[in-house]
């Protein structure tokens, strides 16, 4: 017999995803309170509804989202994440290359290894080339890169999709 268990680590989530996992009905709601829009304005009532304090990490995870937008923003005159009407996201080419074209400001911005992000620029070239490239040379690079994520962020679980592009993107 076995037990499986689960730990959800929320580092950026949206506000789809917070109504979600606060159990809240509509995105208008506050996800600490309860509150419904037609109640925000009863400051007796609002003052008196129980807080949820377990929901504020969710909050503060929507918050610094936001700040990283705002900041890539700013230095980078990038937008990244937000919805197009009819065109999904604001992820899109253009975006991925001005964002890896300056490291160290990603980096700051979003606190982590700018080499690391300089070697996910480069697979990311590497695999929208169109060209002919040497898989041995390309998976030495990947597990290198996979080294260096877990020498800098071993508390994180690798993303599946890093996993897949960095372990078996070889073979894809």
């Amino acid at each position: 017999s076995f037990t499986v268990t689960h730990d959800i680590k929320c580092t950026m989530i949206d506000g789809k995803v917070c109504n979600v996992l606060t159990d809240q009905k509509s995105s208008a709601s506050c996800n600490i309170c309860g509150a419904k829009p037609n109640q925000m304005n009863d400051l007796n009532l609002v003052m008196s509804l129980k807080e949820n304090k377990e929901n504020y990490k969710f909050v503060l995870k929507q918050n610094k989202k936001k700040k990283i937008q705002r900041e890539l923003k700013l230095h980078l005159s990038i937008s990244v994440d937000f919805v197009r009407q009819g065109y999904g996201t604001t992820n899109d080419g253009n975006t991925a290359r001005r964002f890896f074209e300056e490291p160290e400001k990603v980096a700051k911005i979003l606190q982590i290894d700018a080499n690391l992000i300089r070697k996910f620029g480069t697979i990311l070239q590497i695999l929208s080339c169109g060209l002919e490239i040497d898989l041995d040379k390309f998976e030495k690079y990947a597990i290198e890169t996979a080294k260096l994520f877990i020498q800098h962020y071993s508390w994180y679980n690798m993303p599946p999709t890093i996993h897949k592009v960095l372990i078996h993107g070889r073979k894809i």
